[in-house]
Formats: structure tokens, sequence, C-alpha cells
């Protein structure tokens, strides 16, 4: 085999490659977006499993859920409202602070009568913009108030994590005051 007809052949090779990883690409992406729709069919039914078994162990349902706003907010209130924190925690939804609207305001009740307020924002690809962001984050710490910010593919893969962050500093807020 001579060096034109080695490079045409391994060119030829090369396109076939760039070909079938383009195909296995494109596959690749209709399965993940054949699987997101799947997940939030699932998670649409889980939800309302959810509801109606609470319902029927009599507990009613979730305080506020018809007041969020988007899938993230109704798939991290729950986490949010039953999780075990180390001071007590009263969570609100849609609460106007100042010229904003946060997602949830946590007030947390801490030893000695003092309280502290976390305010967790869920950020979902259309809403979320880090400019804006930045300034509400920075009115929010004026005001003496935390924020966590939650991206959506965090609540939906790992809505514990969110809930782990937000318990870390109330755990720490507690120990330092007791």
């Amino acid at each position: 085999m001579s060096h034109d007809e080695w490079i045409a052949d391994w060119l030829l090779w090369r396109h076939r490659a760039e070909l079938e990883a383009k195909r296995l690409w494109e596959h690749h992406k209709e399965v993940n977006l054949q699987l997101e729709l799947e997940m939030s069919r699932f998670d649409r039914r889980y939800e309302h499993l959810f509801q109606n078994r609470r319902q029927a162990i009599g507990l009613g349902p979730i305080p506020g859920y018809g007041l969020t706003e988007s899938p993230i907010e109704r798939m991290l209130l729950p986490w949010l409202l039953f999780s075990d924190y180390a001071a007590p925690v009263i969570v609100q939804l849609q609460v106007p602070i100042g010229p904003f609207r946060v997602d949830f305001l946590l007030t947390v009740s801490l030893p000695g009568g003092r309280s502290q307020r976390i305010i967790v924002e869920c950020d979902g690809e259309e809403f979320h913009h880090p400019h804006r962001d930045a300034i509400r984050d920075g009115y929010f710490a004026e005001k003496g108030i935390v924020t966590v910010r939650a991206p959506g593919s965090e609540i939906y893969r790992r809505p514990y994590d969110v809930v782990d962050r937000v318990a870390e500093l109330i755990r720490e807020w507690a120990e330092a005051t007791s």
C-alpha cells in the first residue's frame, strides 16, 4: 500500500468514525430527552400518589403545595418541610421582601430567643440570571438574610443536597448560640 493509499484509507476511516460518533451522539441526546420526559411524567405521577397517600393517612395535603410556581419548587417543598433541623424552622413560600419575591423563606428560632432567616431560591434555566441574582443576593445580605441558591438540575437529581446545605447552616447557628 502506497503512502497516498494509506492516507486516503485513513481519511475514509476517520470520516466513518466521525459519522458514527455523530450518530451515537444524536441517539444519546434523543435517549436523554426521552428519559427526561419519562422522569417528568413519573414526577407528576409520584406527586399525585404522594398527595393521595398523605390524605389517606390523615395528614392532608402538603401545606402550601398549591402556592409553588414551578415544578422544581414543588419538588423541593416536601424536603424543606419534613427535614430534621437542629432548631425549629418555619417555611414560607413566595414571600415578598423589599422589591423582590423569594421562593422560600425559612425563619429559624435559635436558642436565646434569637431568630435567623434563610432564603432558598430555586434557579431554573429560564429564570436564572447571574447578574440579577447577585443584585438580589446583595440586597438580602444587607438585610442579614443568607441566600442558598439551588440549581434546578440539583433539585431534580439530589434535593437532599440542598436541604443538607440549609441544615448545615442551621446547625452552625444553633451551635454558635448555645
